[in-house]
């Protein structure tokens, strides 16, 4: 829905998204995402949103290399539900602070890799995966990475999969708090 680029003081707020139908036990990720930031937005701020059948809440991408260009993103309330992600951050997310996410339903909650400075706290239900995934990838590292978690009368918990996993692949990129 929304897309922004080297943008300061975004402010995104009183959102009620119904997307369509999305099967977050597949591997094709397709459908509306509610805001994606790409490099250079700084300062943004989210007050309270609920979306529910899109691809994500939040989306902060860039290619692997170089330094993360978004900074200083706040999240008050995001509720997703039945999203393949509440929040998606591919190597740009520092300085994200997320008040309060609740998922229920998605593929993940939390999905950041490439990382500093984050807090966060989720709150899940029936999550499918992996529901807070933190990786250090392709060389980049994270740190300072804070997340409470809580994991409520969920009916199922993606089978065999961790709540919470904190991963670094074979690029030595390293993971510390």
């Amino acid at each position: 829905m929304f897309t922004f680029q080297n943008c300061d003081g975004v402010t995104v707020d009183g959102f009620d998204v119904d997307g369509p139908a999305q099967d977050t036990t597949s591997t094709a990720v397709k459908g509306i995402e509610f805001v994606r930031l790409m490099s250079g937005c700084r300062n943004v701020w989210m007050p309270q949103n609920r979306i529910k059948g899109c691809i994500a809440g939040l989306i902060m991408s860039r290619g692997s290399a170089g330094p993360s260009t978004i900074h200083n993103v706040h999240v008050g309330q995001l509720s997703a539900t039945n999203c393949w992600y509440g929040i998606n951050g591919q190597y740009e997310c520092d300085g994200l602070l997320v008040d309060q996410l609740f998922t229920d339903g998605c593929h993940r909650s939390l999905f950041i890799y490439g990382a500093n400075n984050v807090r966060a706290n989720v709150t899940s239900r029936n999550p499918k995966a992996d529901d807070v995934a933190i990786s250090a990838a392709d060389g980049c590292p994270i740190s300072d990475v804070h997340v409470f978690y809580r994991n409520v009368d969920s009916a199922e918990s993606g089978t065999g999969q961790s709540k919470v996993l904190i991963s670094s692949d074979h690029t030595g990129a390293s993971v510390t708090n």
